[in-house]
């Protein structure tokens, strides 16, 4: 069955937008960008609940579009309020590329700055947000500040010299916000501070690309397993008849492996150790939260999310089997699940495909057999294609290469991936969902 959205704002559109302005230093060299968010392509929005609005913005950063894209090499500067930065959600962030804007109406009680010298103890780098004469900043909540963003239209002239003075003698760095002329720039300056924000430098760029409409059947499901507390394998079972979330999860692997680590990915459990159970649980939570997802709304599958399904685990079986015959590389049959579930990523992104993979960062014979076939993973892939349309000179050729895969195997194996992608997608338990404080 489809997937119907129809009447489900979030999942109505076939775009998701993400705002980014630039923030630079004093020579004018890029540092970092703001990112904000935006429900259309134009330059401003309404946010009506600031939880939601985080959680979009995040998971449009780190799942849509991809930090490498977003961010290229740059630090990101991301809006919390409180709720968001008391709950777990917050732990999705990858703290080696944002920094965490804590909202200037948040009260600076002992819960919150008890949390801020946690987050700080853990990596975390924290900046104040729109500051001014008017905000009391407790020295407790100061000490686990890394940034300051100081308000040049609220805070003026001697005012503002003072309160730029009072944060660099703090050992603070400052960020002149809402720099919109020359003189802007030279009073900041002359101040001290050392990084800059505002219409003078840039005007927020909106960002907009094709947006996976994750049924909510599909997102719930996933909840239903990981509320079990599943062994690996169980969650990786679970990943693969979900293609489209494997895609964020191997956007989610890069934005959080370590700079040094450059191996490619070749299948969803080493997606799945990179990333971590925990921060997946999560993800998916914070996915479900963004779009508004409810019991009540939840659906059936996509067929397109089914057939990549279907042919990933195909593809899988066809590699166990060859695997059972004739010597193969150990991740042969991991490394065939993975192309069967990529192949059609690029049509349901509507990316280039030399873009989708820059993104993913998996291995290059992954790479070849989707794009030209090229290779056995190449063949297996040709071979799945080859049944869906019932090709039977593409299938004949596949059997002489691999005699193990006799005609009346395939079909064997073919029923037998449909049956395991229906297990997969039939109604599970389906928790309660939304920010845990």
């Amino acid at each position: 069955m489809d997937c119907d959205t129809s009447g489900d704002d979030a999942y109505e559109g076939s775009e998701i937008y993400l705002g980014r302005q630039p923030i630079f230093t004093r020579d004018g060299t890029l540092s970092a960008y703001e990112l904000l968010f935006r429900d259309s392509a134009e330059n401003s929005a309404s946010v009506g609940d600031a939880d939601r609005a985080t959680a979009h913005v995040l998971c449009g950063a780190l799942g849509d579009f991809g930090v490498g894209k977003v961010l290229r090499n740059r630090t990101g500067f991301v809006n919390v309020s409180r709720s968001f930065l008391m709950s777990d959600a917050i732990e999705t962030i990858p703290f080696e590329r944002f920094v965490l804007e804590i909202l200037e109406d948040i009260e600076f009680d002992g819960a919150v700055i008890a949390r801020c010298h946690s987050l700080h103890a853990a990596g975390y780098r924290l900046a104040l947000d729109d500051v001014s004469t008017e905000l009391h900043v407790p020295p407790q909540l100061l000490a686990a500040i890394d940034i300051v963003k100081v308000d040049m239209r609220s805070t003026s002239g001697e005012q503002f010299a003072n309160v730029v003075g009072y944060f660099l003698d703090a050992g603070k760095t400052v960020l002149a916000e809402k720099v919109e002329t020359h003189d802007d720039f030279d009073v900041a300056s002359r101040a001290g501070c050392q990084l800059f924000q505002g219409y003078f430098f840039a005007r927020a760029q909106v960002l907009r690309q094709r947006k996976a409409n994750h049924c909510p059947a599909t997102l719930l499901r996933l909840l239903g397993v990981l509320s079990t507390d599943p062994d690996p394998k169980q969650l990786e079972e679970a990943l693969k008849a979900n293609a489209d979330i494997v895609v964020h999860l191997l956007r989610l692997a890069n934005a959080n492996r370590m700079a040094d680590w450059q191996r490619e990915i070749t299948s969803v459990r080493e997606a799945i150790l990179v990333v971590g159970v925990a921060r997946m649980t999560r993800w998916i939570h914070l996915l479900t939260y963004a779009n508004g997802i409810n019991p009540s709304t939840a659906l059936d599958v996509s067929p397109m999310v089914q057939l990549v399904g279907v042919r990933a685990r195909f593809m899988e079986l066809m590699a166990q089997r060859i695997a059972e015959h004739q010597t193969v590389p150990d991740d042969f049959a991991d490394m065939a699940s993975l192309t069967g579930m990529l192949s059609l990523m690029n049509v349901i992104f509507e990316l280039p495909f030399s873009e989708l993979m820059e993104q993913l960062h998996v291995h290059p014979l992954i790479q070849a057999a989707i794009e030209s076939h090229d290779g056995p993973l190449g063949t297996l892939l040709a071979a799945a294609e080859a049944i869906e349309i019932q090709d039977e000179a593409v299938l004949k050729q596949t059997i002489e290469r691999w005699p193990s895969l006799e005609r009346s195997t395939l079909a064997e194996l073919q029923m037998s991936a449909e049956r395991w992608i229906d297990r997969w997608t039939a109604d599970h338990h389906r928790p309660g969902i939304g920010i845990q404080t």
